[in-house]
Protein backbone atom coordinates (compact mmCIF):
# COMPACT_ATOMS: atom_id res chain seq x y z
CA UNK A 1 0.00 0.00 0.00
CA UNK A 2 1.30 3.44 -1.00
CA UNK A 3 -0.09 6.50 0.79
CA UNK A 4 0.50 10.15 1.74
CA UNK A 5 -1.04 9.66 5.20
CA UNK A 6 -0.21 7.28 7.99
CA UNK A 7 -3.29 5.11 8.55
CA UNK A 8 -3.39 5.62 12.31
CA UNK A 9 -6.15 3.66 14.09
CA UNK A 10 -8.00 6.59 15.79
CA UNK A 11 -11.14 7.88 14.07
CA UNK A 12 -9.82 11.30 13.10
CA UNK A 13 -10.01 12.14 9.41
CA UNK A 14 -11.59 10.80 6.26
CA UNK A 15 -8.30 9.46 4.93
CA UNK A 16 -7.52 7.63 8.16
CA UNK A 17 -11.06 6.32 8.28
CA UNK A 18 -10.86 4.87 4.78
CA UNK A 19 -7.34 3.46 5.06
CA UNK A 20 -7.42 1.65 8.40
CA UNK A 21 -10.14 -0.94 7.69
CA UNK A 22 -8.72 -1.51 4.19
CA UNK A 23 -5.24 -2.15 5.57
CA UNK A 24 -6.52 -4.42 8.33
CA UNK A 25 -8.76 -6.33 5.95
CA UNK A 26 -5.94 -6.92 3.47
CA UNK A 27 -3.73 -8.26 6.27
CA UNK A 28 -6.13 -11.13 6.92
CA UNK A 29 -5.46 -12.58 3.48
CA UNK A 30 -2.11 -11.13 2.37
CA UNK A 31 1.27 -9.99 3.56
CA UNK A 32 1.25 -6.19 3.55
CA UNK A 33 4.01 -3.62 3.03
CA UNK A 34 3.55 0.13 3.44
CA UNK A 35 5.16 3.02 1.56
CA UNK A 36 4.54 6.50 2.98
CA UNK A 37 5.30 9.95 1.57
CA UNK A 38 4.70 12.15 4.59
CA UNK A 39 4.84 15.85 5.34
CA UNK A 40 5.23 14.83 8.99
CA UNK A 41 8.25 13.02 10.42
CA UNK A 42 9.01 9.64 8.84
CA UNK A 43 7.77 6.48 10.57
CA UNK A 44 9.97 3.47 11.31
CA UNK A 45 8.85 -0.13 10.80
CA UNK A 46 9.08 -0.72 14.56
CA UNK A 47 6.79 2.25 15.25
CA UNK A 48 4.30 1.20 12.57
CA UNK A 49 4.17 -2.36 13.90
CA UNK A 50 2.84 -1.06 17.21
CA UNK A 51 -0.35 -0.18 15.32
CA UNK A 52 -0.09 -2.77 12.55
CA UNK A 53 1.94 -5.78 13.75
CA UNK A 54 1.30 -7.63 10.48
CA UNK A 55 3.46 -5.29 8.34
CA UNK A 56 6.28 -7.08 6.52
CA UNK A 57 8.11 -4.06 5.11
CA UNK A 58 7.94 -0.25 5.19
CA UNK A 59 9.48 2.79 3.55
CA UNK A 60 8.75 6.26 4.88
CA UNK A 61 9.97 9.48 3.29
CA UNK A 62 9.56 13.04 4.55
CA UNK A 63 8.73 15.57 1.85
CA UNK A 64 8.29 19.34 2.11
CA UNK A 65 5.45 20.98 0.19
CA UNK A 66 6.48 23.77 -2.20
CA UNK A 67 5.53 27.29 -1.14
CA UNK A 68 6.28 29.31 -4.28
CA UNK A 69 3.08 30.74 -5.83
CA UNK A 70 3.80 29.39 -9.32
CA UNK A 71 4.37 25.88 -7.97
CA UNK A 72 1.14 26.00 -5.92
CA UNK A 73 -0.82 26.22 -9.16
CA UNK A 74 0.31 22.65 -9.85
CA UNK A 75 0.33 21.41 -6.27
CA UNK A 76 -1.42 18.12 -7.07
CA UNK A 77 1.80 17.08 -8.84
CA UNK A 78 4.66 19.00 -7.25
CA UNK A 79 3.49 18.65 -3.66
CA UNK A 80 4.11 14.90 -3.90
CA UNK A 81 6.88 14.73 -6.50
CA UNK A 82 9.87 13.25 -4.68
CA UNK A 83 12.94 11.66 -6.26
CA UNK A 84 13.81 10.08 -2.91
CA UNK A 85 10.37 8.48 -2.67
CA UNK A 86 10.59 7.26 -6.26
CA UNK A 87 13.90 5.55 -5.48
CA UNK A 88 12.48 4.07 -2.26
CA UNK A 89 9.53 2.61 -4.18
CA UNK A 90 11.88 1.00 -6.70
CA UNK A 91 13.92 -0.51 -3.86
CA UNK A 92 10.77 -1.77 -2.14
CA UNK A 93 9.52 -3.43 -5.32
CA UNK A 94 12.91 -4.99 -6.00
CA UNK A 95 13.06 -6.76 -2.63
CA UNK A 96 9.41 -7.91 -2.62
CA UNK A 97 7.38 -10.01 -5.02
CA UNK A 98 4.05 -8.14 -4.82
CA UNK A 99 0.76 -9.56 -6.05
CA UNK A 100 -0.76 -6.07 -6.24
CA UNK A 101 0.08 -2.45 -5.44
CA UNK A 102 -2.68 -0.33 -3.87
CA UNK A 103 -2.03 3.41 -4.22
CA UNK A 104 -4.11 5.68 -2.01
CA UNK A 105 -4.67 9.24 -3.21
CA UNK A 106 -4.77 10.68 -6.73
CA UNK A 107 -1.67 12.79 -5.97
CA UNK A 108 0.44 9.62 -6.09
CA UNK A 109 -0.80 8.52 -9.52
CA UNK A 110 2.43 9.98 -10.96
CA UNK A 111 4.26 6.93 -9.54
CA UNK A 112 2.05 4.44 -11.37
CA UNK A 113 4.60 3.71 -14.10
CA UNK A 114 6.87 2.16 -11.45
CA UNK A 115 4.39 -0.69 -11.06
CA UNK A 116 4.10 -1.71 -14.70
CA UNK A 117 5.16 -5.29 -13.88
CA UNK A 118 2.54 -5.86 -11.19
CA UNK A 119 -1.25 -5.30 -10.99
CA UNK A 120 -2.04 -1.91 -9.46
CA UNK A 121 -5.06 0.05 -8.25
CA UNK A 122 -5.33 3.82 -7.76
CA UNK A 123 -7.79 4.77 -5.01
CA UNK A 124 -8.39 8.38 -5.97
CA UNK A 125 -11.16 8.74 -3.33
CA UNK A 126 -12.73 11.49 -5.45
CA UNK A 127 -11.82 13.36 -8.62
CA UNK A 128 -9.73 16.46 -7.99
CA UNK A 129 -10.69 17.94 -11.36
CA UNK A 130 -14.40 17.51 -10.56
CA UNK A 131 -13.80 19.15 -7.19
CA UNK A 132 -12.14 22.12 -8.92
CA UNK A 133 -14.97 22.28 -11.48
CA UNK A 134 -17.49 22.73 -8.67
CA UNK A 135 -15.28 24.98 -6.58
CA UNK A 136 -15.10 27.55 -9.37
CA UNK A 137 -18.84 28.14 -9.11
CA UNK A 138 -18.61 29.08 -5.42
CA UNK A 139 -16.00 31.84 -5.86
CA UNK A 140 -16.83 35.41 -6.90
CA UNK A 141 -13.39 37.04 -7.15
CA UNK A 142 -12.11 36.91 -10.73
CA UNK A 143 -8.49 36.31 -9.75
CA UNK A 144 -9.44 33.36 -7.56
CA UNK A 145 -11.70 31.92 -10.26
CA UNK A 146 -8.85 32.09 -12.77
CA UNK A 147 -6.56 30.31 -10.31
CA UNK A 148 -9.12 27.55 -9.78
CA UNK A 149 -9.72 27.27 -13.51
CA UNK A 150 -5.99 26.72 -14.06
CA UNK A 151 -5.93 24.16 -11.24
CA UNK A 152 -8.93 22.32 -12.73
CA UNK A 153 -7.33 22.28 -16.17
CA UNK A 154 -4.09 20.85 -14.83
CA UNK A 155 -5.88 18.34 -12.57
CA UNK A 156 -7.88 16.99 -15.48
CA UNK A 157 -4.73 16.63 -17.58
CA UNK A 158 -2.99 14.96 -14.62
CA UNK A 159 -5.77 12.37 -14.23
CA UNK A 160 -5.91 11.74 -17.97
CA UNK A 161 -2.15 11.21 -18.17
CA UNK A 162 -1.41 9.14 -15.06
CA UNK A 163 -4.56 7.20 -14.12
CA UNK A 164 -4.32 4.86 -17.17
CA UNK A 165 -1.00 3.54 -15.78
CA UNK A 166 -3.15 1.53 -13.34
CA UNK A 167 -5.29 -1.55 -13.88
CA UNK A 168 -8.26 -0.12 -11.99
CA UNK A 169 -9.47 3.03 -10.23
CA UNK A 170 -11.57 3.39 -7.09
CA UNK A 171 -13.71 6.33 -5.97
CA UNK A 172 -16.16 6.81 -3.10
CA UNK A 173 -19.12 8.11 -5.12
CA UNK A 174 -20.72 7.33 -8.50
CA UNK A 175 -20.41 10.94 -9.73
CA UNK A 176 -16.63 10.80 -9.30
CA UNK A 177 -16.44 7.49 -11.15
CA UNK A 178 -18.51 8.87 -14.02
CA UNK A 179 -16.33 11.97 -14.23
CA UNK A 180 -13.08 9.96 -14.36
CA UNK A 181 -14.50 7.63 -17.02
CA UNK A 182 -15.18 10.65 -19.26
CA UNK A 183 -11.45 11.26 -19.76
CA UNK A 184 -10.20 7.73 -18.96
CA UNK A 185 -12.81 5.63 -20.78
CA UNK A 186 -10.70 2.45 -20.88
CA UNK A 187 -9.88 2.45 -17.16
CA UNK A 188 -12.01 0.03 -15.10
CA UNK A 189 -13.47 2.29 -12.40
CA UNK A 190 -15.31 1.09 -9.31
CA UNK A 191 -17.27 2.89 -6.62
CA UNK A 192 -16.37 1.71 -3.12
CA UNK A 193 -17.65 4.01 -0.35
CA UNK A 194 -15.78 4.91 2.78
CA UNK A 195 -16.95 2.54 5.50
CA UNK A 196 -18.29 3.36 8.95
CA UNK A 197 -17.31 1.59 12.15
CA UNK A 198 -20.85 0.98 13.36
CA UNK A 199 -19.57 -0.41 16.66
CA UNK A 200 -17.62 2.78 17.37
CA UNK A 201 -20.44 5.05 16.21
CA UNK A 202 -23.09 3.36 18.29
CA UNK A 203 -26.80 3.98 18.60
CA UNK A 204 -27.51 7.18 20.49
CA UNK A 205 -28.92 6.97 23.99
CA UNK A 206 -32.37 8.34 24.83
CA UNK A 207 -32.20 12.02 25.68
CA UNK A 208 -34.50 14.95 26.36
CA UNK A 209 -35.02 17.25 23.34
CA UNK A 210 -32.90 20.39 23.62
CA UNK A 211 -33.52 21.97 20.18
CA UNK A 212 -29.81 21.67 19.39
CA UNK A 213 -28.56 21.69 15.80
CA UNK A 214 -25.02 20.49 15.04
CA UNK A 215 -22.64 20.88 12.12
CA UNK A 216 -19.32 19.03 12.37
CA UNK A 217 -16.15 18.96 10.32
CA UNK A 218 -12.61 20.24 10.09
CA UNK A 219 -13.13 23.97 10.42
CA UNK A 220 -10.23 25.16 8.31
CA UNK A 221 -11.34 23.15 5.28
CA UNK A 222 -12.76 25.62 2.77
CA UNK A 223 -15.91 23.60 1.94
CA UNK A 224 -16.75 23.27 5.63
CA UNK A 225 -16.11 26.98 6.25
CA UNK A 226 -18.44 27.91 3.39
CA UNK A 227 -21.15 25.56 4.70
CA UNK A 228 -20.81 26.64 8.34
CA UNK A 229 -21.02 30.35 7.48
CA UNK A 230 -24.07 29.71 5.27
CA UNK A 231 -25.72 27.69 8.05
CA UNK A 232 -24.99 30.20 10.82
CA UNK A 233 -25.78 33.40 8.92
CA UNK A 234 -28.54 32.40 6.51
CA UNK A 235 -30.21 29.22 7.74
CA UNK A 236 -30.03 29.29 11.53
CA UNK A 237 -31.66 32.75 11.99
CA UNK A 238 -34.71 31.37 10.16
CA UNK A 239 -34.76 28.36 12.48
CA UNK A 240 -34.52 30.63 15.53
CA UNK A 241 -37.33 32.83 14.25
CA UNK A 242 -39.61 29.79 14.61
CA UNK A 243 -37.89 28.19 17.63
CA UNK A 244 -36.26 30.95 19.76
CA UNK A 245 -34.61 28.45 22.13
CA UNK A 246 -32.77 26.66 19.31
CA UNK A 247 -28.98 26.37 19.61
CA UNK A 248 -26.39 25.78 16.89
CA UNK A 249 -23.13 23.95 17.66
CA UNK A 250 -20.27 24.16 15.16
CA UNK A 251 -17.88 21.38 16.17
CA UNK A 252 -14.47 20.74 14.66
CA UNK A 253 -10.76 21.42 14.90
CA UNK A 254 -8.84 24.47 13.69
CA UNK A 255 -11.67 27.03 13.34
CA UNK A 256 -10.65 29.93 11.12
CA UNK A 257 -11.17 33.56 12.23
CA UNK A 258 -14.30 33.63 10.06
CA UNK A 259 -15.68 30.60 11.92
CA UNK A 260 -14.72 32.01 15.33
CA UNK A 261 -16.59 35.22 14.54
CA UNK A 262 -19.83 33.21 14.22
CA UNK A 263 -19.99 32.63 17.98
CA UNK A 264 -21.01 36.27 18.31
CA UNK A 265 -24.32 35.39 16.69
CA UNK A 266 -27.24 34.57 19.04
CA UNK A 267 -27.44 30.88 19.91
CA UNK A 268 -24.23 29.87 18.09
CA UNK A 269 -21.42 27.94 19.81
CA UNK A 270 -18.02 27.19 18.23
CA UNK A 271 -16.36 24.32 20.09
CA UNK A 272 -13.03 23.96 18.33
CA UNK A 273 -11.42 20.55 18.66
CA UNK A 274 -13.49 17.94 20.52
CA UNK A 275 -12.01 14.78 22.02
CA UNK A 276 -14.93 12.61 20.94
CA UNK A 277 -17.31 13.73 18.20
CA UNK A 278 -19.82 11.12 19.36
CA UNK A 279 -20.60 13.21 22.43
CA UNK A 280 -21.55 16.12 20.17
CA UNK A 281 -23.99 13.96 18.21
CA UNK A 282 -25.45 12.53 21.43
CA UNK A 283 -26.33 16.03 22.66
CA UNK A 284 -27.80 17.12 19.30
CA UNK A 285 -31.40 16.78 18.19
CA UNK A 286 -30.52 17.04 14.50
CA UNK A 287 -27.44 17.51 12.29
CA UNK A 288 -27.48 19.88 9.31
CA UNK A 289 -24.91 19.62 6.51
CA UNK A 290 -25.64 22.41 3.98
CA UNK A 291 -22.57 21.83 1.81
CA UNK A 292 -22.34 24.08 -1.24
CA UNK A 293 -19.13 22.73 -2.77
CA UNK A 294 -17.06 19.56 -2.84
CA UNK A 295 -17.38 16.03 -4.16
CA UNK A 296 -17.02 12.47 -2.94
CA UNK A 297 -18.81 11.17 0.13
CA UNK A 298 -19.27 13.10 3.39
CA UNK A 299 -18.06 11.03 6.35
CA UNK A 300 -19.59 13.50 8.79
CA UNK A 301 -23.07 12.66 7.49
CA UNK A 302 -22.40 8.91 7.69
CA UNK A 303 -21.25 9.21 11.31
CA UNK A 304 -24.26 11.27 12.39
CA UNK A 305 -26.65 8.83 10.73
CA UNK A 306 -24.89 5.87 12.37
CA UNK A 307 -25.51 7.59 15.72
CA UNK A 308 -29.25 7.82 14.90
CA UNK A 309 -29.01 11.60 14.61
CA UNK A 310 -31.61 12.87 12.10
CA UNK A 311 -29.86 14.63 9.23
CA UNK A 312 -30.84 17.50 6.92
CA UNK A 313 -28.43 17.98 4.03
CA UNK A 314 -28.06 19.48 0.59
CA UNK A 315 -28.01 17.26 -2.51
CA UNK A 316 -24.25 17.77 -2.70
CA UNK A 317 -23.78 16.48 0.85
CA UNK A 318 -25.91 13.44 0.00
CA UNK A 319 -23.83 12.56 -3.05
CA UNK A 320 -22.64 8.99 -2.79
CA UNK A 321 -25.51 7.94 -0.54
CA UNK A 322 -27.07 5.61 -3.10
CA UNK A 323 -30.76 4.72 -2.76
CA UNK A 324 -31.26 7.13 0.13
CA UNK A 325 -34.97 7.82 0.77
CA UNK A 326 -36.85 10.50 2.78
CA UNK A 327 -37.27 7.86 5.53
CA UNK A 328 -33.55 8.03 6.33
CA UNK A 329 -32.69 11.72 5.82
CA UNK A 330 -34.03 15.02 4.51
CA UNK A 331 -32.48 16.48 1.38
CA UNK A 332 -33.17 20.18 0.92
CA UNK A 333 -31.68 23.06 -1.03
CA UNK A 334 -31.73 26.79 -0.29
CA UNK A 335 -31.82 28.47 3.12
CA UNK A 336 -35.63 28.53 3.33
CA UNK A 337 -36.11 24.83 2.56
CA UNK A 338 -33.27 23.75 4.83
CA UNK A 339 -34.63 25.85 7.71
CA UNK A 340 -38.18 24.55 7.20
CA UNK A 341 -36.94 20.94 7.22
CA UNK A 342 -34.90 21.50 10.37
CA UNK A 343 -37.80 23.18 12.17
CA UNK A 344 -40.16 20.32 11.24
CA UNK A 345 -37.81 17.76 12.77
CA UNK A 346 -37.13 19.83 15.90
CA UNK A 347 -40.89 20.19 16.49
CA UNK A 348 -41.71 16.52 15.87
CA UNK A 349 -39.51 14.50 18.21
CA UNK A 350 -41.16 11.17 17.41
CA UNK A 351 -40.67 11.63 13.67
CA UNK A 352 -37.04 12.55 14.30
CA UNK A 353 -36.51 9.38 16.36
CA UNK A 354 -38.04 7.19 13.64
CA UNK A 355 -35.84 8.86 11.01
CA UNK A 356 -32.76 8.39 13.18
CA UNK A 357 -33.38 4.66 13.54
CA UNK A 358 -33.96 4.30 9.78
CA UNK A 359 -30.78 6.26 9.11
CA UNK A 360 -28.67 3.90 11.21
CA UNK A 361 -30.19 0.87 9.50
CA UNK A 362 -29.31 2.41 6.15
CA UNK A 363 -25.69 2.90 7.26
CA UNK A 364 -25.42 -0.65 8.62
CA UNK A 365 -26.76 -2.10 5.36
CA UNK A 366 -24.64 0.01 3.00
CA UNK A 367 -21.51 1.27 4.80
CA UNK A 368 -20.64 -1.24 7.52
CA UNK A 369 -16.89 -1.93 7.50
CA UNK A 370 -17.00 -5.66 6.90
CA UNK A 371 -19.33 -5.37 3.90
CA UNK A 372 -17.35 -2.56 2.28
CA UNK A 373 -14.02 -4.36 2.79
CA UNK A 374 -15.41 -7.60 1.35
CA UNK A 375 -16.39 -5.71 -1.79
CA UNK A 376 -12.95 -4.14 -1.99
CA UNK A 377 -11.22 -7.52 -1.65
CA UNK A 378 -13.31 -8.91 -4.49
CA UNK A 379 -12.23 -5.99 -6.71
CA UNK A 380 -8.57 -6.52 -5.77
CA UNK A 381 -8.77 -10.23 -6.54
CA UNK A 382 -10.54 -9.60 -9.86
CA UNK A 383 -8.00 -6.93 -10.85
CA UNK A 384 -5.09 -9.25 -10.10
CA UNK A 385 -6.77 -12.14 -11.94
CA UNK A 386 -7.54 -10.08 -15.07
CA UNK A 387 -3.97 -8.76 -15.17
CA UNK A 388 -2.72 -12.35 -14.90
CA UNK A 389 -4.89 -13.38 -17.83
CA UNK A 390 -3.37 -10.65 -20.00
CA UNK A 391 0.20 -11.76 -19.34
Amino acid sequence: MVSTVYPAPPHITGAHRRLCPILQSLSRHHEVSLALLLQADPVTLEEARKDFPFLTDLVSVHHHSPTRPLVRYFRIFWQYNSLEFRKSLRDLCSRNDFDLVYVFGSQLAQYGSLFSEVPSIIDSVDSHSLYMERKINTVKRLRKRLSLWQDRRFSKAFEKKYFPDFDACLTVAPKDSEWILKHCPDLPTWTVPTSVDTDFFRVRRDSTPTCTVVFSGKMDYSDNVLAAVFLAREVFPKIRAKIPEAELVLAGANPTPEILSLKQLPGVTVTGFVDDIREVYLRADIAVFPLLSGCGIKCKALEAMAMETPVVMTPLAAEGLVNLTPREAVIAEGSDRIAESAVALLRDYERARVMGRAARQYIVENFEEKKVCERLLRIIEETARKRGEKV
